[in-house]
């Protein structure tokens, strides 16, 4: 259950920043490219925790 928080937290964090970004005409591929790391970075997170 905590997981699942930490993750629709983080996704609705992502998409915020994307709308910020959408906002202020950055490229599309930077707003996608910050989300697939803020994933990876949050499965590292959440793998080195569970050990």
């Amino acid at each position: 259950m905590i997981n699942l928080t930490l993750n629709y937290a983080v996704t609705k964090t992502t998409s915020q920043k994307a709308e910020t970004a959408k906002s202020q005409d950055k490229p599309t591929n930077w707003i996608a490219a910050g989300a697939i790391v803020t994933l990876w970075v949050l499965f590292g997170v959440l793998i080195v925790h569970d050990f």
